[in-house]
């Protein structure tokens, strides 16, 4: 696959959700942002479909992304079976990286099954590393008062 100047396209970003558990300006910036309802987001079949559409057309390397991914239902589903699609070779997961060390089954943390999965490509956790150490401010959202 190209695009129209020519450039091989071999890179794909999903966003599976706009959903974030973290409130810095990354996620919640100053302007409101109205969450999409849950009829319009992506079903992991209908996102399947297109990764695999697009591993047809070239595509090798896939990056889950949200908001935070992590906090959507069922994602390690959806991450066992990208390793399964024909012509992907590297899979990356954008995180915040604070459900890392959630426990998804006995003794086994998120960041382990996510390993177990075929996720090679390490997280960005820069949100939460900045905010964990004070760095990051919080949203501007944080201070706006409902009435």
């Amino acid at each position: 696959m190209q695009d129209r100047y020519g450039h091989r396209i071999s890179y794909l970003r999903v966003s599976i959700t706009d959903r974030c558990n973290e409130r810095c300006t990354y996620c919640m910036p100053h302007e409101l942002q109205e969450w999409l309802p849950r009829e319009e987001v992506l079903t992991f079949e209908e996102t399947l479909r297109l990764i695999r559409i697009a591993a047809e057309l070239g595509v090798s390397k896939i990056r889950i992304t949200g908001g935070e991914p992590l906090t959507r239902r069922g994602v390690l589903d959806l991450i066992r079976e990208l390793p399964r699609i024909p012509g992907l070779h590297d899979i990356g997961l954008s995180t915040n990286g604070t459900l890392l060390v959630r426990e998804v089954e006995p003794r086994v943390t998120m960041a382990q099954a996510l390993q177990t999965a075929g996720v090679r490509s390490s997280p960005d956790a820069t949100c939460t590393r900045k905010s964990s150490r004070g760095l990051m401010p919080p949203s501007p959202r944080d201070s706006t008062k409902s009435n």
